[in-house]
């Protein structure tokens, strides 16, 4: 992983492309940030005591202004705030693309120790458990994912989450179950690092593939499944359980603000969305979006296979199979998911050599009947990652409670990887082990093994040859970011990939026959381990006291040469002193505003489409990061209106579509209408391209609204939207009773304070620049929303005999939302973000991290009998 990601972890390179590029590089840092604000403010920092920065997360739900119209952080699930290892990265003070390289990195190597751990667990010597700690970090399923860090964290907690549920040591037809500390504190330690990491559905996945192969081997188990009570599920059951108290805080903030969200709100009415950013309708067929297409099997056995848009458009695969059409099914989720063609090898030698009728006899059904739980969620993974081709998708959407919510079923692949790589490792541990004494079977040169290695990978050169040149350079195939289609350099690719395959696969037949050859000891199997090893030791770790093969090492070496070869230029990266050398000069941002970004496909020039460049990831990532894209308006600290969001709420959507309609309706005014609901949000700047050239655009007014009608509007159709700034105090002056509204959102979680001009005064004696004026004209804002707070976001208590601050009841208002009805004279108004779930939820999740501390020092465990 050190040698993939050098340059990304000494700063020269940044990663680029996807989520990872425009959207979690900015946006883990200003968590960073906002945590280390909210620790700044505690009372033990005020009394000189040194506060962690990350930890600020855990005193008040903190809220994010500079999205949309504000959200609140936690809620956004992909936040990851409450995340310990996120909190342990953005501490150490790197740059934001140093920071995130880390972060990718770190859990790569997690994900390479877990698998390591599960294969060993799995009866697997060191040395061939290596291969599943290579193959799976390294699969192009998961490697991949580095580009979306949520679903990388997942992935690398994944293997310590499903081996303790699906360990099955015992002996098949044994009544007594047992359910030990670690088959339920690791999943569930685990499964919380995934939702804590910002990835609850992986959750949901590995729990609904385990429960389906716990029923399987219910059915297999047919002479003795009357006879004792599977502990899988009890173990999977309070596994959830444990994880759900564990990241209680994050669970809390994700269900709240995923009820408001337009996915929940669309399956009243499946048939239409609104687009992610309001700029088109999306139809329910996104729900299908990321669809691991069949055609695609292939790439478990040749990398790279089908090519790659980027940097320069080769990717033929929907060219071939679909006419070239570009539907959200077909949308590249991964451009390989080559794992090693390891696995392959190893079993065709097994088979071409009869050591597999070998196994048969020795064991007969229980080897299978071993694997059939792994077989299982390799198989249902796999059916449900298809997506619209399999059906298997479709049906959870329409029979699983919450599962219509949800997207993209490539999701599911993880759990085909992991499975995969765990078989690698045991077949390289087989092939390595079993084989023919030389004083029973005489040896044979592998001439079949080889004939048929070569035969297969000669035919699908000439395959693969034969389908590129059908392939036309048609200018149809164009990507409007990557340029035309290539077709001689996808001929190209295919056939390097099959000479890949075929240069690796021959290398580890002829490191297999060595091993066969040049071996003359013979190490036993599992079972002759178990047979031989001590009572009091488990055989699941019992080493063989024979050395290890120096031709087992080689191999794992050439295995792990394999997947570097590979993917060693996967993951984009581009270089960052080459990208701040194409950035134009930053507008100028004197003042925080809040922007509207106007540009359609973030101002990709149409010039791109026709024409190719090996630079043109470079030129991608400068323009999106220039022109705001995503979430690098945070990098700025400013406000966007129309920002990306993981969970866009419904109110939002209502908002695009509500305008639109009006727009459309009234063409001639879309000018005024347009202004109008910029003034109502607070939109003070818009983001545009006028001659090729982005321009910053700053617009001559927009200010939080306020009404001097009382009356409670009609808020039936209108968006549900959030504050400009937080929760700023705000010095106001009114002349009657008046109604003031805010764009502020969540019935029952927004708190408004009047405080009295007088005691506002008081508090502020030392700094008159704190202290509030009198307004010109009655009734109207003494500064513009969109100015920098002069007054800190927490105010102290009252510390004269002045009247104490009024708490006034929040309701509804058109547009902005949320409004308050203030008295007649000069407050100061302060709103507070203030979630009745947020204390009893960190109560939950530090107690439940105490019990499991003392769980994993004292409990023993239980067994119990079936009937």
């Amino acid at each position: 992983m050190l040698i993939l990601f050098a340059s990304v972890l000494l700063g020269r390179d940044r990663l680029a492309f996807r989520d990872i590029g425009y959207f979690y590089t900015p946006l883990y840092q200003h968590v960073a940030k906002l945590c280390n604000a909210q620790a700044a403010e505690s009372p033990l920092s005020s009394s000189g005591i040194k506060t962690l920065g990350p930890w600020g997360n855990f005193r008040e739900a903190i809220w994010n202004p500079l999205d949309l119209t504000g959200m609140p952080l936690a809620g956004e699930t992909t936040t990851a705030v409450f995340y310990p290892l996120r909190m342990l990265v953005y501490q150490l003070g790197l740059s934001a693309e140093t920071a995130i390289g880390v972060y990718v990195a770190l859990h790569l190597i997690i994900a390479s120790l877990s698998a390591y751990w599960l294969a060993r667990t799995q009866r697997c010597r060191p040395w061939t458990a290596a291969v599943a700690g290579i193959t799976y970090p390294l699969s192009g399923t998961v490697l991949f994912l580095a580009t979306n860090p949520p679903f990388l964290v997942s992935a690398a907690w994944l293997p310590l989450a499903i081996g303790p549920l699906l360990d099955r040591r015992q002996r098949i037809g044994q009544t007594r179950r047992s359910i030990t500390r670690r088959s339920v504190l690791v999943p569930a330690i685990a499964m919380a690092m995934m939702v804590l990491g910002g990835d609850p559905p992986t959750v949901l996945h590995l729990a609904i593939a385990v429960t389906v192969a716990s029923f399987v081997r219910w059915l297999v188990d047919r002479p003795v499944r009357n006879q004792w009570r599977s502990s899988t599920l009890v173990k999977l059951a309070m596994s959830c359980l444990l994880a759900s108290l564990l990241s209680a805080p994050q669970l809390a903030a994700s269900i709240d603000w995923s009820s408001q969200s337009d996915r929940v709100a669309s399956k009243e009415s499946p048939t239409v969305e609104s687009g992610r950013n309001g700029s088109s309708p999306v139809t329910s067929d996104s729900a299908m979006a990321f669809s691991f297409a069949p055609w695609r099997i292939a790439e478990w056995a040749l990398p790279n296979f089908y090519g790659t848009p980027w940097p320069i458009h080769h990717r033929w695969d929907r060219i071939a199979w679909d006419a070239g059409i570009k539907r959200p099914e077909t949308a590249l989720w991964t451009p390989t998911v080559y794992g090693g063609g390891v696995l392959i090898v190893t079993v065709g030698w097994l088979f071409t050599t009869g050591v597999s009728h070998k196994l048969h006899r020795r064991r007969r059904r229980r080897h299978w009947k071993r694997h059939v739980g792994w077989a299982t969620i390799a198989l249902f993974g796999l059916i449900a990652s298809l997506g619209t081709y399999g059906g298997l998708y479709g049906l959870m959407l329409d029979f699983v409670p919450g599962y219509s919510s949800l997207r993209y079923p490539s999701k599911w692949l993880p759990l085909v990887a992991i499975v995969f790589s765990l078989w690698s490792a045991q077949a390289v541990g087989f092939a390595f082990r079993h084989h023919r004494p030389r004083h029973t079977h005489p040896r044979q040169p592998p001439y079949r093994p080889l004939a048929i290695f070569v035969a297969a990978g000669l035919a699908c050169v000439f395959v693969a040859w034969g389908v590129a040149s059908l392939i036309p350079e048609s200018p149809d195939t164009a990507d409007r970011l990557w340029g035309p289609f290539q077709a001689s350099l996808a001929r190209r690719g295919a056939v390097v990939s099959i000479a890949h395959a075929l240069f690796f696969a021959v290398g580890l037949v002829g490191l297999l026959y060595w091993n066969r050859r040049n071996n003359s000891d013979h190490i036993g199997s599992a079972k002759d381990l178990e047979q031989t090893a001590p009572s009091h030791q488990k055989p699941a770790y019992q080493e063989s006291r024979q050395p290890v093969s120096g031709v087992l090492i080689l191999a794992v070496f050439w295995v792990a040469a394999d997947m570097l070869v590979a993917h060693h230029g996967l993951v984009p990266r581009i270089n960052r002193a080459r990208e701040t050398a194409q950035l134009p000069s930053p507008p100028d941002l004197t003042s925080p505003r809040r922007w509207m970004n106007t540009l359609p496909h973030a101002g990709v020039p149409s010039t791109w489409r026709q024409t190719s460049d090996a630079d043109r990831m470079l030129q991608v990532e400068s323009q999106w990061r220039a022109a705001w894209f995503g979430r690098w308006h945070l990098e700025h600290e400013q406000a966007k209106f129309n920002s990306l969001v993981s969970i866009r709420p419904d109110a939002i959507a209502q908002f695009w579509q509500q305008s639109k309609r009006e727009v459309q309706v009234e063409p001639d005014r879309s000018t005024e209408l347009w202004q109008g609901y910029r003034d109502k949000l607070g939109i003070s700047g818009l983001i545009e391209q006028t001659g090729g050239e982005l321009n910053f655009h700053v617009l001559a007014s927009g200010t939080a609204q306020r009404t001097d009608s009382v009356q409670q509007p009609d808020i039936a159709q209108l968006p549900n939207v959030a504050p400009i700034y937080g929760s700023e105090p705000q010095h106001l002056h009114f002349s009657s009773d008046t109604v003031y509204s805010r764009p502020v959102y969540q019935d029952g979680h927004w708190r408004a304070e009047l405080i009295p001009a007088q005691q506002a005064l008081n508090e502020t004696t030392n700094n008159p620049s704190k202290a509030p004026t009198n307004s010109a004209t009655p009734g109207t804002l003494n500064k513009s929303p969109i100015e920098p707070p002069k007054l800190p976001l927490q105010t102290s208590e009252t510390k004269s005999s002045a009247a104490p601050p009024i708490s006034v009841p929040v309701r509804r208002s058109p547009i902005a939302s949320q409004a308050i009805t203030v008295p007649a004279g000069q407050w100061q108004v302060r709103w507070r973000y203030q979630p009745w779930w947020h204390a009893p939820a960190l109560a939950t999740g530090w107690a439940a991290w105490v019990l499991v501390g003392l769980f994993a020092l004292g409990w023993r465990g239980f067994r119990f009998k079936g009937p």
